[in-house]
């Protein structure tokens, strides 16, 4: 095993990256490899199933999709605080 693997696996277990899965109608669609650093989350990588990655389009929209989606929670937690 690579000691890339055991570094990528410790920033996981740290929480300092995270994968997450996207669904579309209920189906995996794609994973977004996500790094946080100085209290930002970043994302470092998009990719389809079967590693296919995205077309331009197709990443702008979800990365759209998603910065939303965070920015409504976010405004959820600050609501219950």
């Amino acid at each position: 095993v690579s000691q890339s693997r055991y570094f990528y696996a410790d920033r996981v277990m740290k929480k300092k990256e995270f994968i997450v899965l996207a669904l579309d109608d209920g189906q995996p669609k794609f994973t977004i490899q996500l790094k946080v650093q100085d209290s930002r989350m970043e994302v470092r990588q998009i990719v389809g199933i079967c590693n296919k990655y995205l077309t331009s389009a197709e990443q702008k929209k979800y990365t759209t999709s998603f910065a939303k989606s965070l920015k409504i929670r976010e405004e959820q937690l600050k609501k219950k605080e």
